[in-house]
């Protein structure tokens, strides 16, 4: 517990104040608790799962609520498709640098059709 109990007493706070304002705080924040622990359990879910982008977007606040299962679909897409990708030897050396000018003639050429 790491207690220092030959240590001086700091008679600067006014203990009772201070463990009744943490009280009314977590009294205030208990309907809150039931999600709180599944996002913990689920945070070592998806961590073990490889997916720290995600839980590092939510807890620094660069993620809504609303957006995380979107997120969550989007890096579990990109990890499917960088393992795709790694274990097929054509699509391993495909280099989308290279069809960039063709891909912009094809869309040009559908334009036209379309037109």
């Amino acid at each position: 517990m790491k207690i220092d109990f030959n240590s001086e007493k700091d008679n600067s706070i006014d203990w009772t104040e201070f463990w009744k304002q943490n009280a009314e705080n977590w009294l205030g924040n208990l309907d809150s608790l039931r999600d709180w622990t599944s996002w913990n359990r689920i945070k070592d879910e998806i961590i073990e799962c490889g997916i720290l982008s995600v839980v590092d977007a939510y807890s620094n606040g660069k993620l809504k609520n609303h957006e995380v299962l979107a997120s969550f679909k989007k890096s579990i897409f990109k990890h499917f498709s960088e393992y795709i990708i790694s274990t097929d030897i054509s699509l391993s050396v495909f280099n989308g640098k290279l069809f960039e000018g063709k891909i912009k003639k094809f869309k040009e050429q559908s334009k036209y059709l379309k037109n």
